[in-house]
């Protein structure tokens, strides 16, 4: 019996890399193995990843960017890790959706809330 009927999981970008790559598929192999199994203990779940290894925000040489312009640096990064771990998860035979605030159709859906709320009902998880 589960706890939690739905959940947003919050990952860490870098929580997906290793020492020396942006990207540890292993461990993304890994991470998506256990949300399989939160999805068949019936959790329904959402999952919003951070850009950590591909992007620092503003800090370090960044920091004398424009702050929009790492901002959205940051976002793209953010999408970018949403599509690896959607990847991971389809391969677990989990249905992943990937939708995003910043229009990028070509790569994934624009957000919707009530979109959204469908897709995790429909037993997809959603990345956003």
């Amino acid at each position: 019996m589960t706890v939690y009927h739905r959940v947003l999981l919050k990952l860490s970008g870098e929580a997906l890399k290793s020492e020396k790559d942006l990207f540890d598929f292993p461990k993304i192999r890994e991470i998506a193995s256990i949300i399989h199994r939160m999805h068949g203990m019936g959790v329904e779940t959402g999952i919003v990843i951070g850009a950590g290894n591909i992007w620092r925000g503003r800090q370090g040489p960044s920091a004398s960017m424009d702050a929009v312009t790492a901002d959205q640096m940051g976002m793209l990064g953010t999408v970018i890790n949403c599509l690896c771990m959607a990847d991971a998860l389809r391969r677990s035979g989990l249905k992943a959706v990937v939708m995003s605030a910043v229009d990028m159709d070509r790569f994934c859906e624009p957000f919707n809330a009530m979109k959204a709320r469908e897709y995790i009902a429909e037993k997809k998880v959603v990345l956003f």
